[in-house]
């Protein structure tokens, strides 16, 4: 009969050859040993499911790490099944945490490209790839320059940022970002949403709460970790307010 085992939630089940087919035709008997031996077992199991991949982009010489959330993961050395990583055509192992969680490190790839995302137990079979499963590479961002160089502490200000080769992440908001950056006053960094405008122009809003005469550096990164290298500066300034006989004024600081 066939041995089963079940763990966290992925089904295991290992058949020799025969018991595979009585199993499969529906028919309940004992093997006989004498008749019949095998040594050569089969693991079968559910396929892994992925429910969400962080992050969705990496540079081009690889290196990224890249965790996968989901369904089914196990490792069965024995069997030679443990979880993999598939960019595209390139398969590399992927770190076992437990049956919802793997983590991999991304290959080098070609700039500008965008590839399906699975993974495997026995580097064959893969997860199925739904649309917004995919892998981004790109070029280190580059700025050459940002537009205006200042704004209102309240934030909000729109800013330019210029360069080559932008690539368009803007549907994971949440990995796209502008980070805000100030060496005066040694706060953790602020983070706003980029928008891509087109291959040379991201988008930046600046964010709020920082006090007036404060400078931050403006970076870009697509996947919320590996930053552009560049010290391009934003200052912000007080807005005050006034009446004058019936005119409101306003005051920059």
């Amino acid at each position: 009969s066939p041995d089963a085992t079940t763990g966290g939630g992925a089904s295991l089940v290992i058949f020799s050859a025969l018991e595979k087919v009585l199993f499969d035709n529906g028919i309940e008997q004992k093997i006989n040993r004498n008749h019949f031996e095998s040594s050569q077992k089969f693991l079968y199991y559910k396929r892994p499911v992925i429910t969400r991949i962080y992050p969705h982009g990496g540079i081009v010489t690889g290196g990224t790490p890249v965790t996968i959330e989901g369904a089914f993961f196990f490792s069965d050395k024995k069997h030679s099944c443990t979880p993999k990583c598939v960019f595209g055509s390139q398969v590399v192992e992927a770190e076992f945490i437990d049956t919802t969680r793997i983590r991999c490190v991304s290959p080098p790839g070609q700039a500008g490209t965008i590839v399906p995302l699975a993974i495997s137990m026995n580097g064959e079979d893969t997860s199925t790839v739904l649309p917004d499963q995919t892998f981004a590479f790109a070029i280190t961002p580059v700025i050459s320059s940002i537009n205006p160089t200042s704004g209102p502490t309240s934030g909000g200000t729109n800013i330019e940022v210029h360069g080559p080769n932008f690539v368009d992440l803007s549907q994971y908001p949440e990995e796209f970002l502008c980070v805000f950056t100030s060496d005066q006053l040694r706060q953790t960094p602020k983070r706003t949403p980029a928008k891509y405008l087109n291959s040379t122009t991201i988008l930046c809003p600046s964010p709020g709460g920082w006090g007036a005469g404060t400078i931050a550096t403006v970076q870009v990164t697509y996947n919320g970790e590996e930053l552009s290298n560049n010290n391009n500066q934003f200052r912000f300034f007080q807005v005050d307010t006034i009446e004058l006989e019936g005119n409101r004024e306003q005051i920059v600081k």
